[in-house]
């Protein structure tokens, strides 16, 4: 898959509740991927404690990516999900 397929692609929780879209990449030294920068839907944001003044955006792990191809399918839910996200 190349950059610009992902970039734009809605983020899916295993639970089907919508996350957000993917907006930028973070990589590693060694160039892998290791985030997904994702802008955040407002009742993820909110659950998270991001203020609504401001677009809120959160880092989510490839780690719990299970799987990117019309959208993008994270392995977690509800809480377990919300604790791997760092906030931005």
């Amino acid at each position: 898959m190349r950059v610009k397929e992902i970039l734009g692609e809605k983020v899916i929780a295993l639970d089907g509740e919508f996350v957000g879209e993917v907006e930028d990449l973070e990589l590693d030294d060694d160039w892998r991927v290791r985030w997904l920068i994702v802008g955040l839907e407002r009742s993820v944001a909110k659950k998270l404690g991001s203020k609504f003044g401001f677009r809120a955006r959160a880092k989510v792990p490839v780690e719990i990516v299970r799987g990117a191809k019309k959208y993008v399918t994270l392995s977690l839910e509800g809480d377990d999900l919300y604790s791997k996200m760092e906030k931005l």
